[in-house]
């Protein structure tokens, strides 16, 4: 984790500081070139990312797609945590009943406002990603048909990273459609972890994880 790295980085500042003030003794001119373009490559990184943050994130590119193009009640499963889409109230309480700890806060401001208050569209929802995996079925592909479930949104950075059961409903679907943050359909998280390469930041189109809808025949 990138936190654990804050604790050195006071003495990494004075230890590079020492270090450029006895190259700055020794050869100023190529000490400042070489201080200015590193600032330079800085900078352009910031001016990128910042860039990157101003547009619509996979996740938001992915749930105006669901949207625009799945009718209203339809029966979707979703493994996206932080975009959501509105069930309808039947749904939700369906899966409060399934597993009550899986509902999160906007969850219950929803089932305590009356119905005609809801944003619409609504569907005929499942959160995977809440949901306990003990509470579905033995087969969780086979559970989403028993309720009704036609078009499937799956998340992730990278393949190794989806549990068991995402997996197993993904590989039982057929893509319909991928948004993801690097050309060739992959994702990076330049705000976590996962930068092989600070020049994958000027290669990306957009900001957010792999996020596939896919459709459950």
């Amino acid at each position: 984790e990138v936190r654990y790295a804050l604790l050195v980085v006071p003495v990494l500042a004075i230890a590079g500081g020492a270090l450029v003030d006895r190259l700055m003794a020794a050869a100023p001119r190529a000490t400042a070139t070489a201080f200015v373009a590193f600032l330079l490559i800085a900078a352009a990184v910031v001016v990128r990312l910042d860039t990157l943050l101003l547009r619509p994130d996979t996740r938001i590119l992915a749930k105006a797609a669901v949207e625009r193009s799945v009718p209203a009640g339809t029966g979707i499963a979703t493994t996206v945590r932080e975009v959501r889409l509105i069930p309808t109230r039947e749904s939700l309480e369906f899966q409060a009943a399934l597993d009550p700890a899986s509902l999160r806060s906007f969850d219950r401001a929803l089932l305590a406002s009356p119905g005609a208050s809801w944003p619409d569209p609504r569907y005929n929802l499942l959160n995977l990603h809440f949901v306990a995996p003990e509470k579905l079925s033995a087969d969780p592909v086979v559970f989403l048909r028993e309720r009704g479930m036609r078009v499937v949104v799956v998340q992730y950075w990278n393949l190794d990273d989806l549990t068991p059961v995402a997996e197993r409903i993904r590989s039982s679907t057929a893509l319909v459609a991928r948004f993801a943050n690097l050309p060739g359909g992959m994702s990076r998280d330049f705000l976590g972890n996962d930068l092989e390469s600070i020049w994958d930041v000027f290669s990306a189109e957009r900001l957010g994880p792999v996020v596939e809808v896919r459709k459950l025949e």
